[in-house]
């Protein structure tokens, strides 16, 4: 391509939510797309119709709607031998052999429990045997225009980021992908050999973890090599207790922000904070916990996050260590000038003006006096417990 695959979607986005308003312009796209690469319908409606994520679909797909929209605006984004090579190229369906076999454990009797690999989905995708149900999602947008509506895939981009992240370094604990199968699948479950067959299925629709599916898809499409372990579930639901079910994995206990980010621990400022709470030579070792500790270690790890980080999700070693180094010496003189802090909690407030301090190279005096003035402060700027730049402000004029 000659240019990033993200640009492409981008314009393909903006033009697309138009069209699919446009009946009768959509319906002559699609029939041709099918009369001339073999494309079925259904997969370029849904892709011109937000009902499957652009940044997963492959380019060849996305050139034939690009070219059928604005052939001269194709060539911005194809070089000369692709646009040769997609307009002649035919669409091929893989063919899934039924039955298909997935050892699993019968949790109940239209819900089984088992493991499988992104191998394994991406054969499922291959085949079109995934599909996502707008009628059951948390995730679809409902546009209006006049007395027409279609339903969006609306996508988090920064848990999308985040999952790849995790996914490609390794750290990723893997979890339950949910993939519900049609009430008139033809199915059987042996129960000595623990096995499901499933001998014929339309598709599978996926009700619970798209987001980790569309990250695992793009990795692959990235790396071929690309695999990872996955929980698998297999439901036997109708759409109203798959609802049900969307409803009650959306009720586990919600935990706030910081103390959530907290819990991250391939964030480069949790890092930074574990092993400055681990360094025997820090006067405070020990006492950086997300409960009880002189620092708390939740409110600690948004602000170095947003000090020293700026919200970036991987930094080196020898990066991570020199803060850690800078924090320990800066929190060290801080209390060896001011004894008392030795035993003393810091809140919200005080950590943020420590933390600033140190960053800002001040002496334990400057941060100390600063701390002494903090009733100064207007309470309001603070009600939110993660750093704001107005909260900076606020300090420096202290």
């Amino acid at each position: 391509m000659l240019k990033e695959k993200k640009e492409l979607v981008s314009y393909l986005k903006a033009r697309c939510g138009s069209l699919v308003f446009n009946q009768e312009k959509l319906n002559a796209i699609v029939t041709e797309i099918e009369t001339e690469n073999s494309v079925p319908t259904g997969i370029i409606m849904d892709i011109i119709a937000g009902r499957t994520d652009m940044e997963e679909d492959n380019e060849f797909l996305l050139f034939l709607i690009c070219n059928k929209i604005n052939p001269n605006k194709a060539k911005e984004f194809f070089t000369e031998n692709e646009i040769n090579f997609y307009q002649t190229q035919q669409y091929e369906t893989n063919e899934f052999e039924f039955p298909l076999d997935i050892q699993c454990l019968q949790v109940a009797s239209d819900q089984w429990i088992g493991v499988a690999d992104v191998d394994f989905l991406i054969e499922l995708r291959k085949a079109q045997l995934i599909n996502y149900n707008a009628n059951a999602q948390r995730t679809m947008q409902r546009v209006v225009r006049g007395n027409k509506e279609i339903y969006k895939i609306s996508l988090n981009v920064k848990a999308l980021k985040e999952i790849k992240i995790n996914l490609a370094q390794g750290n990723f604990i893997p979890n339950t992908i949910t993939l519900n199968m049609p009430e008139d699948t033809d199915w059987t479950y042996d129960t000595k050999r623990n096995v499901l067959t499933i001998n014929q299925l339309s598709a599978f629709d996926i009700s619970d973890g798209y987001h980790r599916y569309v990250a695992m898809c793009q990795l692959k499409e990235v790396n071929p090599e690309f695999n990872y372990p996955i929980e698998l579930r297999i439901i036997s639901f109708p759409d109203d207790k798959v609802k049900q079910f969307i409803y009650q994995e959306d009720q586990k206990t919600k935990m706030r922000k910081v103390d959530s980010a907290s819990m991250n621990m391939s964030s480069p400022a949790n890092i930074v904070l574990e092993r400055l709470n681990t360094d025997t030579m820090f006067d405070l070792k020990g006492k950086v916990l997300r409960n009880g500790g002189q620092i708390n270690f939740g409110y600690a790890g948004n602000i170095v996050d947003y000090l020293f980080f700026k919200g970036i999700k991987t930094a080196p070693m020898n990066e991570i260590v020199a803060i850690k180094d800078q924090l320990k010496n800066g929190i060290n003189a801080f209390v060896e000038t001011n004894p008392e802090w030795f035993d003393r909690q810091f809140d919200f407030k005080e950590t943020l003006i420590l933390f600033y301090g140190i960053a800002q190279g001040w002496s334990p005096e400057i941060i100390n006096d600063k701390i002494n003035k903090i009733e100064q402060l207007d309470k309001r700027i603070f009600t939110n417990k993660a750093v704001k730049k107005s909260m900076i402000n606020a300090i420096e004029k202290l």
